[in-house]
């Protein structure tokens, strides 16, 4: 089968066209200095997350507004902000290692050991211990 003039002449402006547009997705992806994800979520993946119980304070021991899910923490704002984010490995996920002796169900990375400058470090640290997936910070080439 032979390609008649019109057809050559397409397909070649075609091809054309496809190079061009690759270059160009090419080059605006090796310019973005973004991070992925753009935000890190509190918990690994998976996991439940708890940080804000309700509005009842009468379950509250110390608050006027609200409460945290330890039942004590105090807080003046009505989303929960200020409350330590407690995460639950509702799936059973991971596993146990010389470094990781037991799986983990519930965890508080609220701790100062996982918050500040040494913390994605540390929240890698341990989600590689005990096999656990936890995208923007398992993920992360230099995060120590």
């Amino acid at each position: 089968m032979e390609l008649g003039q019109f057809q050559t002449t397409a397909l070649a402006i075609a091809l054309v066209i496809l190079v061009i547009s690759l270059i160009a997705i090419g080059i605006s992806l090796s310019k973005t200095s973004g991070i992925y994800p753009p935000t890190i979520d509190a918990c690994p993946d998976y996991w439940s997350t708890s940080n804000y119980l309700s509005a009842d304070v009468s379950k509250c021991n110390k608050t006027e507004f609200g409460c945290c899910s330890d039942y004590a923490t105090p807080k003046e704002d009505a989303d929960g902000s200020n409350c330590p984010v407690k995460c639950y490995n509702t799936h059973q996920l991971g596993k146990v290692s010389s470094t990781c002796t037991s799986i983990p169900t519930e965890m508080n990375f609220s701790d100062d050991v996982y918050t500040g400058s040494a913390g994605l470090c540390n929240k890698q640290k341990w989600a590689s211990q005990c096999g656990i997936t936890w995208d923007g910070v398992t993920d992360v080439a230099n995060a120590c």
